[in-house]
């Protein structure tokens, strides 16, 4: 099966070393785009992505921002959060930042 010229779904995982974000972009669908991003420079996981970005920590002034022209940057439509606390924070701040 071919894969479509442009996904429906572009999925950005953060942060993207953690085990269970290894784990969901193996069993992604191959009709989903994959984006990884970290807030460690030197991410060990950097292999598993075609792409990588970095994103400051949550809990930096600037994280915001930075999230949003990651999100408009690779036409984000989808957010995997495997960390609590920047889940938290997305379900509480994503509709406000990126309605």
């Amino acid at each position: 099966m071919n894969k479509p010229q442009h996904p429906t779904k572009r999925v950005l995982v953060f942060p993207a070393g953690m085990p269970k974000a290894l784990e969901y972009i193996k069993l992604v669908p191959e009709d989903v785009e994959i984006f990884g991003a970290s807030s460690v420079r030197s991410e060990p996981a950097r292999a598993n992505y075609q792409v990588l970005d970095y994103l400051p920590y949550v809990n930096d002034s600037a994280f915001e921002n930075a999230l949003i022209a990651l999100i408009q940057k690779h036409g984000i439509t989808h957010i995997y959060a495997p960390h609590q606390v920047v889940w938290h924070f997305l379900r509480m701040n994503l509709q406000r930042m990126a309605p």
